[in-house]
């Protein structure tokens, strides 16, 4: 290291050797060293110093400043953030991050700062918003870091979501306590968002882990509502998806990609991840959506799918090409049974959406699934359902024409 390992003030326009240009070269290097070696605070001090020698040579943040300039002010920017961070500064890192990304706003490495600033400041909202910042890493400027980034934060969104053990299912107009439902997630509508986001991303890795993470999302009572809002959309848009296999992930290669996410996966659905077909985790979705339901008692879950053609005809898409597990179809006929339920109270209007969308034929793919799986207490429910469907008072062609 040159200089020794006293204190460092930044600068002014004659600070390093060569005068100003050359001090941002000399204290830029200076700042690497030290960071490399474990030095954060020196680090700091040195890249401090090199922003104040750019600034005198004309290269800072005013209108002035060429493209060379700020893309070096950017740079130094994102190391300092770096250099703070270590010696756990997250405000002045995000603060550092933030100016990063005003001056390279297409740099990729600058809104990997923002996000990892983001989740070592902590506070409340901190995971939608460090998702949305890797997520513009990964959109602006993909790289194998950004999508490592945004997976890991999408497997952190939703986490595990079930009962209590021993609570009573909600009375018909009963908010339950809150200790009723144990969730392990990330609160707040800003969450579904950037999941969504992923969704519709080009990296088919981020895709998938976002899709899986709605999937398991949609068990919790308070994200309900995003769902039913719009939410459920991004479950019948992968389900109609043309060349579905070719947008997500090879099965195979996903560990590589990222390692956490199979263990993800046979956590959400008890499968391995090469195993799953996307359709399965539509599958998920749908069934969570459902789950819980008499919690959120102001909501009409089941509802929100027997009244949208396009979620009926998703269903049948799963039932048609899914790969079939025990897991896929016990989940579907959960599904189906309730949204039966639904279209039957529905009368007329809702039996004939349901006839245009193929809930029938959804239903007997599902129950032919069911005896090629020897799954025979299942197939028999699905059959009662699908004569019920046909036979219903409701059906054209159960009904009798006025003479």
């Amino acid at each position: 290291m040159e200089g020794g390992g006293g204190a460092m003030a930044p600068g002014g326009a004659g600070a390093g050797p060569g005068g100003a240009a050359g001090g941002v070269t000399a204290w830029r290097e200076r700042g690497n060293r030290a960071f490399r070696a474990g030095r954060a605070a020196e680090a700091e001090a040195a890249y401090a110093a090199a922003l104040a020698a750019l600034a005198a040579a004309g290269g800072g943040a005013g209108a002035g400043a060429g493209a060379g300039g700020a893309e070096e002010r950017g740079a130094l920017l994102s190391n300092r953030s770096a250099a703070r961070l270590a010696r756990g500064d997250a405000a002045g890192a995000l603060d550092d991050a933030e100016a990063s990304c005003a001056a390279r706003p297409r740099w990729g490495k600058a809104w990997l700062r923002v996000a990892a600033a983001r989740e070592a400041a902590g506070g409340v909202g901190w995971g939608p918003a460090a998702l949305e910042a890797a997520l513009e890493a990964q959109e602006r400027d993909p790289s194998a870091a950004s999508r490592q980034a945004v997976v890991r934060l999408v497997l952190m969104a939703a986490g595990e979501v079930r009962l209590r053990e021993g609570a009573s299912p909600a009375l018909p107009g009963v908010v339950p306590s809150a200790g009723d439902v144990r969730a392990d997630c990330w609160p707040g509508e800003a969450v579904g968002r950037a999941l969504s986001r992923c969704c519709q991303c080009e990296d088919r890795w981020v895709k998938c882990a976002g899709l899986l993470q709605l999937a398991a999302l949609a068990a919790a009572p308070e994200h309900k509502p995003f769902f039913a809002a719009g939410g459920l959309d991004a479950f019948a848009e992968c389900a109609a998806s043309d060349g579905l296999d070719a947008r997500f992930p090879p099965r195979g290669s996903l560990a590589d990609a990222c390692p956490a996410f199979p263990a993800a996966v046979q956590r959400a659905l008890g499968r391995p991840y090469e195993v799953v077909h996307p359709l399965a985790i539509c599958a998920l979705g749908y069934a969570n959506f459902l789950r819980y339901a008499d919690y959120c008692p102001n909501l009409d879950a089941v509802g929100s799918v027997a009244g949208g053609q396009r979620h009926l005809k998703a269903l049948g898409k799963v039932a048609s090409d899914a790969q079939m597990c025990a897991l896929t179809v016990g989940l579907l006929g959960q599904a189906l049974r309730s949204v039966t339920a639904a279209v039957e109270a529905g009368g007329k209007p809702a039996i004939l959406t349901a006839l245009d969308s193929g809930l029938p034929e959804t239903v007997e793919r599902l129950a032919r699934a069911c005896r090629e799986m020897d799954m025979a207490p299942e197939e028999r429910a699905l059959q009662r359902l699908y004569h019920r469907l046909w036979k219903h008072p409701d059906h054209p062609d159960n009904q009798v024409e006025a003479a």
